[in-house]
């Protein structure tokens, strides 16, 4: 199995509980970024940054280590930021955990998470650009 079958099969697996997940914690923060199109941009971009970087994988072993962080920070803040609707509790995972304390703190860790998923996307896309850049050896 090539490489891009499997950078594929992992960014769509990871796609899919994205999807569980914003559906089974739909409220009014999901809503909004429903409308704002999050669920549809975001494994987009995990694709495009997935496929783009495993070109570069052979050619350069370093840039292994930011895209597997990717691919983790990805779904955390999906998983960890809370949702609710108009009355009761805050919940998370998958609405299998109703509790406002929990789910604060959580939003905390899917906030951090989110933050280290941009800063992962910045690290992949400079280091590709660098390997981009490196003149190519020629053989006279």
């Amino acid at each position: 199995m090539s490489k891009f079958i499997k950078i594929n099969i992992l960014s769509a697996v990871l796609t899919l509980v994205m999807f569980s997940s914003w559906i089974f914690n739909m409220g009014w923060y999901r809503v909004v970024g429903s409308w704002l199109l999050i669920p549809i941009f975001h494994p987009l971009w995990l694709f495009f940054t997935n496929n783009i970087a495993t070109v570069f994988i052979s050619k350069n072993k370093i840039i292994k280590y930011p895209l597997i962080a990717v691919n983790i920070t990805f779904l955390l803040p999906h998983l960890l930021i809370y949702d609710g609707g108009d009355m009761g509790e805050e919940y998370i995972f998958f609405h299998l955990i109703e509790n406002s304390r929990i789910a604060t703190i959580s939003t905390y860790f899917g906030i951090i998470a989110l933050l280290l998923h941009i800063i992962a996307i910045i690290t992949v896309i400079v280091l590709i650009i660098i390997q981009s850049l490196k003149p190519k050896n020629k053989i006279d």
